[in-house]
């Protein structure tokens, strides 16, 4: 069974077409496989190109938060620096304040020990006008004792209770100035 534009191989299976197709088959398989790869080629540069543009936007938007966190951290570095700056300041003024309260106190103190050592001393000189008045009164009561024990003794020359009584008074004389003496060195200085 040949038929014109076909012929037969040794095969009874087969037949194959004249003129042979398969000559042009690979000439469009290749076309089209060619087409195809400049297609292919094509998709994956506009890929690429979209992937750098991509990855440089990103590079772009990274280098911006890095720039942004930086610019952050320099600010709070800034604010830190000032805000140290401001309580040095602060610590310093009330130092000098403090310093300057004490000074007053220390003039305040001052003067009112010089005020209290001034009132002492009027106060001591006082006591010592009073002690030497007591003092002349005390003395006048010993001379006026003396004058007595005198006038005494010289009523009872003999009697011996009233020498012991005579000398008991001057002794206690004695001891009362000897008191107020005291008291007034004491005080004096």
């Amino acid at each position: 069974m040949s038929a014109e534009g076909q012929r037969r191989t040794d095969d009874p299976r087969h037949w194959v077409p004249v003129p042979d197709p398969t000559q042009r088959t690979i000439e469009v398989l290749e076309r089209e496989v060619k087409a195809i790869h400049e297609k292919l080629t094509t998709v994956v540069d506009a890929l690429e190109d979209k992937l750098n543009a991509a990855m440089t936007h990103r590079a772009e938007v990274t280098d911006s938060r890095f720039t942004a966190v930086k610019l952050q951290f320099d600010l709070i570095e800034s604010g830190r620096i000032e805000q140290k700056v401001d309580t040095k300041a602060a610590v310093d003024a009330a130092l000098i304040a403090q310093k300057e309260a004490v000074k007053e106190q220390t003039i305040a103190s001052e003067k009112s020990i010089s005020k209290s050592e001034t009132s002492t001393t009027e106060a001591i000189k006082q006591l010592a006008v009073t002690f030497t008045a007591s003092i002349d009164s005390v003395n006048r009561a010993v001379g006026d004792l003396k004058e007595r024990v005198v006038g005494m003794e010289a009523q009872r020359a003999g009697a011996k209770d009233n020498t012991a009584a005579i000398i008991a008074s001057i002794a206690v004389a004695g001891v009362i100035v000897s008191i107020v003496m005291s008291a007034i060195t004491m005080f004096v200085k």
